[in-house]
């Protein structure tokens, strides 16, 4: 819960005791700052940003491109996909707003729904999109796939979400990005790793390689691939650094990180509550 002291400083004591899962996103955000974590599971939902959402409606805009696949010429497919954009747009905009909000940050709704509009008329990436083939099995295409990861000596399950698996088998992960990815960054990337280990478990299989697709959100926009090959050996490692995280949430550990008031070059939304007016 959140207290205040005699100082009227704010600061937050206790346990989670409403934790139904774990996530990359959350193991992320524990590393990072594991105060963060935990104001972040007991306050109110923090606004959706600019960025989030142009991601979530560019992931509903390659899913539907990808259901109502056919093979039609670059201009087409162009058209095409300005229309899938301008619905995803819309519907990712609802949805933010009636759930959680969104903070623009001094920007404008049609300033980011035209950085979307931009990649879209790419060749380069309307190219690399019309060359995506999923594979398809027995629950159908393998698109937005839950997964859930179960580590020994962690009661509660990592989940995720696979945006896709080729049809060669490999998995495959959409980024935007305000920026290009440098040449080690896809090899730096934990998240390869959960889901990895997460089909692993579920369906068996020894493929570890990994495909991101990074579509940047740049005066020019592009796309780029990066294909990276993980082993068993990362996650073991990754298992391991779950259970001890496990371990901290569950003992209320959850010390400050200063380096991490600043990460992604803006403020932690919780900086006042964790550092005092």
């Amino acid at each position: 819960m959140i207290n205040m002291d005699e100082t009227g400083i704010s600061y937050s004591s206790g346990k989670i005791t409403n934790l139904r899962n774990l996530s990359h996103s959350s193991i992320k955000t524990f590393n990072q700052c594991a105060r963060k974590f935990l104001l972040k599971n007991q306050l109110p939902r923090q606004p959706t940003s600019p960025a989030f959402l142009i991601g979530r409606a560019f992931h509903k805009t390659i899913e539907t491109m990808i259901r109502n696949k056919e093979d039609v010429g670059l201009e087409e497919s162009k058209r095409n996909l300005n229309q899938y954009w301008e619905t995803s747009w819309e519907s990712s905009l609802g949805e933010a707003e009636q759930k959680e909000g969104i903070d623009w940050e001094c920007t404008s709704p049609e300033q980011n729904k035209g950085v979307g509009t931009l990649m879209l008329m790419v060749p380069e990436i309307i190219e690399a999109l019309c060359k995506l083939r999923p594979q398809t099995d027995e629950a159908g295409i393998y698109l937005e796939r839950r997964v859930e990861l179960r580590v020994p000596g962690v009661p509660i399950p990592v989940i995720g979400y696979i945006d896709m698996k080729d049809d060669m088998g490999t998995l495959v992960e959409f980024k935007t990005a305000g920026r290009a990815w440098s040449d080690n960054q896809a090899t730096r990337e934990v998240q390869p790793l959960f889901y990895l280990a997460a089909v692993q478990q579920q369906e068996g299989g020894t493929n570890l390689e990994f495909i991101h697709y990074v579509f940047t959100k740049t005066k020019n926009p592009k796309v780029q691939v990066f294909r990276t090959t993980r082993t068993q050996g990362e996650i073991m490692w990754l298992m391991e650094t779950i259970r001890e995280i496990w371990e901290q949430i569950e003992a209320g550990i959850f010390p400050r990180n200063p380096e991490g008031c600043f990460a992604y070059h803006k403020p932690c939304p919780y900086l006042n509550i964790c550092w005092g007016k």
